[in-house]
């Protein structure tokens, strides 16, 4: 167990109290010895006693054995005649044993000479005193004061030394100089800026964290004092000084200036102490805080974004509380619902007034609502249709998502969920409509024709028009004979649906029947579907068909409510992917806000530099993530606007090896390899930008999703029709559970790997490109050994 450490103060004392003592000492023996004084106080148990020269023998010998200073009586030689025993303690043996001994003995040998010279020094009456170092009986080294003086004993010359055990002087020396340059050390080291004060504003002394953070040398901060470094227009500043006058010290932010005259703001702890001189002294510890406040504009930046960004939406968005009450909606969700945001607030998804309904009819119970599912069970809900009363009594149907909210120190109980819901009535009461639109159609399709026809089929396979009964001039806008004029039934066929007609025409000829839709242009050169039946009649004496009968209906109208249908398929998919979009988002840009908004706080409440710098480490990370995150969606909404690039002939070779380069700094760093093997004269056209992006992301997941020691592969190759680029690796593969969705936007393998990935874009985004290229991509996988994706570039463009 160590000693318990002593002060500054403490150190300082006991080594004055020791040289007081030793001089005492010194001082005392020298008068007896030269015949100076009569007699001399002795202080025993029982009071102070006087003795006499004449009778001090006995007391004398008892005063020298209880000294804590070691005596010895020397020969002229060197030899030992008399020690105490606080001598023979000092050096670890007996006094008995040290008579007659040579004192050189006990002396370090390389202090030897000096302590003879010392010896041979010594003057009668005047005496000498100087540091040596003594060896004791077990080899430690003992520093050593000695004082010396010359005596007559019995007519006979003898030399008197006085030893002071200087280890516990010499312990409290270097505890004092170890403690000062601790203390030295630490201000030196210190990353806040600390200046030594006066309470009228003079600076005294400033470490170099104050030079760096001031742009001043010391000498400068020194003549500028408190003045020269701290910006006179803060408000903050007087009150500051008031505060540390009636307090004795305060803590706060204060704006400071630069040597280049820019200011930044600070946080400072300044205290006034009195020193040992009994002088007033202040110190000032500043640390610049502008990293810190530039974090928190960021984060005020970022919330004001997110918050707009969520108001400016059509989408209605509903947190509820982990209770499953609503805390906070937006401007959406009040319209969609017809509700305003103090009547929505606090009610939870099982209070009776929602009235939800299934699509069905039948009742929601709110237990089962999204948002409730979602807080029980802390799983996403996606895509449910629900139909909501508003209090007018209509009744609103709404596409609903719900994502959970988990706090950093409890990952299995959701503690809030986010609920996002589009307004889908108008299209169910168009699907409805289209659904009712659809059965009256069949109905009136299945019992009328529009028209009939018949043609005769001569040897060499030409067709003469023979009849036409029903609406064929209405539907047309040509009478028969018009068309035979105009060179038949062909001249009305669309010219995009031309092979139509020719497939059909040697179907029928084979004496096939056949059913085939195709479009129509009319006199007035409106476009018109038509459905058309061919029945081909054989003539077996002849060994080929003789006659076609057939009957046309106009089936435009269906083939518009089809289109119809599309476009309202398309838009449920927009919805689906917007509220995907949103579910998302809610969670992508919730989360590192979330932890931004933590490490603020924290941050600006430690002393500790280290975790404040851990702090901003982690503000700077999620900042980069979100502006990962949302490039990722500009560049994939940049990716969808485009429908045709230019390619251009380039190298892809190159454009491997620039993308592998890229990531091998990445992939050392993880203990990856990266290497390559590309075939020669591989020349195609292509978007170097957009192919070398798609490149990238493949080489990002393999080298991700590789373990230490694993191979990253790239590959070029011509396969005839094909040139292909390939990246393989021998990583963790992807499941069977996992592989469909991998090419679906926002799916990400590990949703909690939030920071290691992106916004579940990047496959997608690579698919899209190859598409750009009239390409494809392909993926192969067998788990836990190796992953191979392929983009494939037609060789016509090569």
């Amino acid at each position: 167990m160590s000693a318990p450490r002593v002060s500054t103060e403490q150190l300082l004392q006991e080594n004055a109290d020791l040289r007081n003592r030793l001089a005492e000492a010194e001082s005392t023996l020298y008068a007896i010895r030269q015949g100076e004084v009569d007699a001399f106080v002795v202080e025993t148990s029982k009071g102070n006693q006087i003795y006499t020269l004449h009778t001090a023998d006995q007391a004398y010998r008892q005063l020298v054995e209880q000294m804590q200073e070691g005596a010895v009586t020397l020969s002229t030689d060197g030899l030992i005649l008399y020690c105490n025993r606080r001598f023979a303690d000092t050096l670890e043996t007996n006094a008995d044993e040290m008579v007659s001994t040579p004192v050189e003995q006990f002396v370090l040998p390389e202090h030897r000479d000096e302590f003879a010279a010392f010896l041979g020094a010594v003057m009668p009456i005047l005496g000498a005193h100087r540091e040596f170092s003594f060896i004791s009986a077990n080899n430690r080294i003992v520093p050593v004061m000695v004082a010396a003086n010359l005596l007559m004993m019995d007519q006979t010359q003898v030399i008197c030394l006085v030893v002071t055990d200087l280890t516990d002087q010499r312990r409290m020396e270097m505890e004092l100089r170890d403690s000062e340059e601790t203390m030295r050390s630490i201000i030196e080291n210190s990353m806040d800026a600390i200046l030594l004060t006066i309470p009228n504003g003079k600076i005294l002394a400033a470490n170099s964290a104050a030079t760096r953070m001031f742009g001043y040398s010391e000498q400068e901060i020194v003549e500028l004092g408190r003045t020269g470094i701290t910006d006179a227009r803060d408000p903050r500043l007087k009150a500051a000084i008031e505060h540390r006058k009636n307090t004795g010290q305060f803590m706060g932010e204060l704006t400071l200036i630069r040597k280049d005259g820019t200011t930044f703001p600070g946080e400072v702890s300044t205290t006034i102490f009195t020193n040992t001189a009994g002088e007033l002294r202040t110190t000032l510890v500043i640390r610049d805080i502008t990293q810190r406040k530039q974090a928190e504009e960021a984060l005020q930046h970022s919330e004001a974004r997110y918050r707009s960004l969520v108001n400016a939406t059509s989408e209605g968005i509903v947190l509820h509380g982990a209770d499953g009450r609503i805390e906070s909606c937006n401007a959406a969700a009040e319209r969609i619902l017809g509700l305003s945001i103090d009547q929505m607030m606090g009610r939870t998804s099982v209070d009776p007034r929602w009235r939800a309904v299934h699509e069905d009819g039948s009742p929601f119970p709110g237990e089962t609502h999204p948002a409730m599912v979602t807080l029980n069970t802390g799983q996403p809900a996606t895509n449910v249709v629900m139909g909501v009363h508003k209090p007018d009594g209509t009744l609103s149907w709404i596409l609903v998502n719900a994502q959970p909210i988990f706090d950093a120190d409890d990952l299995m109980h959701p503690s809030a969920v986010v609920a996002s819901f589009t307004d889908i009535t108008d299209i169910k009461r168009v699907e409805t409509l289209l659904k009712a639109s659809e059965t009256r159609f069949r109905t009136i399709s299945e019992i009328i024709t529009n028209y009939a026809y018949g043609f005769t089929v001569g040897a060499d396979g030409s067709m003469q028009h023979e009849w036409t009964v029903g609406a064929f001039e209405e539907i047309t806008g040509y009478t028969a004979a018009q068309m035979d004029e105009r060179g038949g039934w062909a001249a009305l066929i669309h010219p995009d649906d031309m092979p139509i007609a020719a497939r059909r025409m040697k179907q029928l000829l084979s004496g096939k029947d056949c059913v085939d839709e195709f479009r129509i242009m009319t006199a007035s050169n409106e476009v018109r579907w038509l459905r058309d039946y061919g029945r081909p009649q054989w003539d077996d004496a002849l060994g080929r068909v003789t006659y076609i009968f057939g009957a046309a209906q106009d089936v435009t109208e269906r083939r518009l409510l089809e289109q119809q249908a599309v476009a309202l398929a398309l838009e449920k998919q927009r919805i689906t992917l917007l509220a995907d979009f949103i579910r998302d988002t809610s969670h992508d840009l919730r989360t590192p806000l979330a932890t931004i908004t933590m490490s603020v706080y924290l941050a600006g409440r430690t002393q500790d530099e280290n975790v404040r710098k851990a702090k901003l480490a982690e503000i700077e990370e999620q900042v980069f993530y979100l502006s990962k995150v949302l490039g990722q969606f500009q560049q994939m909404a940049i990716l969808d606007s485009q429908t045709e690039i230019e390619p251009q002939p380039g190298d892809l070779n190159l454009l491997a090896q620039e993308a592998a380069s890229v990531l091998k700094g990445q992939a050392k760093k993880k203990g990856v390899s990266v290497t390559m093997a590309l075939e020669s004269s591989l020349p195609v056209k292509f978007d170097a930008n957009l192919l070398e992006r798609a490149v990238t992301e493949l080489l990002i997941n393999a080298v991700r999703f590789t373990p230490e020691g694993g191979e990253v592969h790239v590959s070029t190759a011509d396969r005839g029709d094909h040139v292909v680029l390939e990246v393989a690796d021998n990583g963790i593969g992807i499941g069977p559970e996992e592989y469909p969705h991998i090419w679906e936007r926002f799916f990400k393998v590990d949703k909690a790997r939030t920071l290691a990935g992106g916004a579940g874009l990047g496959l997608p985004m690579v698919q899209r490109v190859a598409e750009l290229h009239h390409g494809s991509v392909e993926a192969e996988s067998v788990p836990h050994q190796r992953t191979v994706f392929r983009i494939v570039l037609p060789a016509s463009q090569a």
